[in-house]
This record gives structure tokens, C-alpha cells and sequence, in this order.
């Protein structure tokens, strides 16, 4: 004896199989977008966590270089996830990567937060800057967006 379904649980049995198919197509083959909006914010969100990060280590750095004349590297060598450089009066003094060092041409200018495009990449930059006994610093951490393999470094 063998079990058939009979003519009218045929096309329940095809509607039920669609829709399983419909179903896996949906949600293991379309991705639903976001808007652009949407993206912004999760951009936005991601970079402003990131920026978070950074600010301890300004505080940390821009306190150190209130404190001691002439800090050493090993005192200004801070774990970041980011590499990080001081210009002192427009020169570098400090970097903690040897990987890349921006020119001054690069980080140039009054800001905060900037995107700055360099040869080596393109850049989401944090600066900082200060004066202390006639001397003018600036911070800059630099969070890729892209790199470059290549080494560059003019130091």
C-alpha cells in the first residue's frame, strides 16, 4: 500500500514547498539593504567609538608635555591602537609607528577631526594642539581607512 496524496492536498503540498523556497531565498540570499541614512549612522556610531578611545591618550600625552620639558620617547610611548605623531613647532618629534609618518603638509590646518588623503592612504585624523613656553604642539592620531602596503617614511 503506498500513500499518494489525493488531487486536492497536491497543491497544498506545491504551495507549502514555494513557499519553504521563497522563504530560503529571502533570507539566505537577499540582503536587505540599508538606506544611506542608515549606513551614515552606523558610520558615524563606529567612528565617534573609535574617537572615544583616542581622547584618554590626548589628555595623557597633552599632560605629559605640560610636565616635562623635554619627555623622552619612552615617556611619551603610549599603547594605542592607532599611530599617533607630535610636531613640535611644525617639525615631528614623536611618532610611534615607523611604518608611515605624515608630513606636516598632510595634517596642516585648525581642526578637531579631519579626513586627509595622503600617499600612503586616506585618514580619519584627531588632532590636537597647544602651546606651552612658546612652543607650539600638536597631536595627531591617524585612524586608517585605507593603506598602502609600502613602507614610507621620510625619518
Amino acid at each position: 500500500m503506498s500513500i499518494r496524496p489525493s488531487g486536492k492536498f497536491v497543491f497544498l503540498w506545491l504551495s507549502i514547498v514555494i513557499l519553504l523556497f521563497a522563504l530560503l531565498y529571502k533570507y539566505a540570499f537577499v540582503t536587505i539593504k540599508n538606506t544611506p541614512q542608515q549606513n551614515a549612522t552606523v558610520v558615524e556610531k563606529k567612528l565617534t567609538s573609535e574617537l572615544d578611545l583616542i581622547e584618554p591618550l590626548i589628555i595623557e600625552l597633552k599632560q605629559t608635555l605640560k610636565e616635562v620639558p623635554n619627555p623622552s620617547f619612552s615617556e611619551l610611548l603610549l599603547n594605542s591602537k592607532y599611530p599617533y605623531f607630535i610636531f613640535t613647532n611644525r617639525r615631528m618629534s614623536f611618532w610611534s609607528s615607523n611604518l608611515f609618518s605624515p608630513k606636516y603638509r598632510d595634517i596642516i590646518g585648525t581642526y578637531k577631526v579631519s579626513y586627509v588623503a595622503t600617499d600612503k592612504g586616506k585618514y580619519i585624523v584627531r588632532k590636537e594642539d597647544f602651546e606651552q613656553e612658546n612652543r607650539t604642539f600638536e597631536i595627531v592620531f591617524m585612524i586608517p581607512l585605507t593603506e598602502q602596503s609600502k613602507v614610507i617614511n621620510q625619518y
